[in-house]
């Protein structure tokens, strides 16, 4: 498994929380585990989430499925950026 952080701005933050619940068959095509976590600042937003394939997952990430879904939550492609989380600070 592989602990994944998107982040990007969008368009209009209530446009994307509003249309981003919907896509949770896409966000299982890609592998993921729930829940997929999310939030967002302003126009800035944020996505975590544990993937079963970091291969598989990247793939969809890149699809015309995922473009489609980002266009209709008005994500600026432009800004997106993807983490993959590898270390833990123990506290």
């Amino acid at each position: 498994m592989a602990k994944v952080l998107v982040v990007a701005q969008c368009e209009d933050a209530k446009k994307w929380r509003d249309n981003f619940v919907k896509h949770a068959a896409l966000f299982r095509s890609m592998g993921a585990t729930a829940p997929v976590s999310f939030g967002q600042d302003s126009d800035w937003v944020a996505v975590m989430l544990e993937v079963k394939d970091l291969d598989t997952y990247k793939k969809v990430l890149s699809s015309p499925a995922t473009a489609d879904a980002m266009a209709m939550d008005g994500i600026r492609r432009d800004t997106v950026k993807m983490f993959v989380l590898d270390g833990q600070l123990p506290v």
